[in-house]
């Protein structure tokens, strides 16, 4: 049971070990490739209906709206959107043994991990 990411519960102010942050990587790559993958529809709807101005208001809203809930759902397992498919995740203060378990970051100590569409590691982040 300890595996289950609860997406509906109070996650705020959670603060992930690398490997709470790492076991989230295939749960935003899910979530993502979803809702990218409806977007796309509704673009290639927004395409054919290019001239109907009422019409595209509302697909373009439809996308709006679906960007807005997997925001919410980032937000909804402790971590934030700081971008279109990008998603900064509040971490321990991260240690050099669990920089090494990382491919790519930057060597220098830090409290956020970042996550982007779609990478399958995480990458270390200095904000503050």
């Amino acid at each position: 049971m300890n595996n289950v990411i609860n997406i509906n519960g109070n996650n705020e102010n959670i603060v992930f070990n690398v490997h709470q942050a790492s076991a989230l990587v295939p749960t935003l790559l899910s979530i993502t490739k979803k809702t990218k993958d409806k977007i796309a529809v509704l673009k290639s709807q927004l395409e054919v209906h290019k001239f109907n101005q009422d019409r595209a208001d509302l697909i373009e809203k439809d996308i709006h709206d679906i960007i807005q809930k997997w925001g919410d759902k980032v937000i909804r397992l402790g971590m934030t959107p700081i971008g279109i498919w990008k998603v900064l995740i509040p971490g321990e203060d991260i240690q050099e043994e669990d920089i090494l378990r990382l491919e790519k970051e930057e060597i220098e100590n830090g409290k956020f991990y970042e996550w982007e569409y779609p990478a399958s590691k995480l990458t270390l982040s200095q904000k503050n």
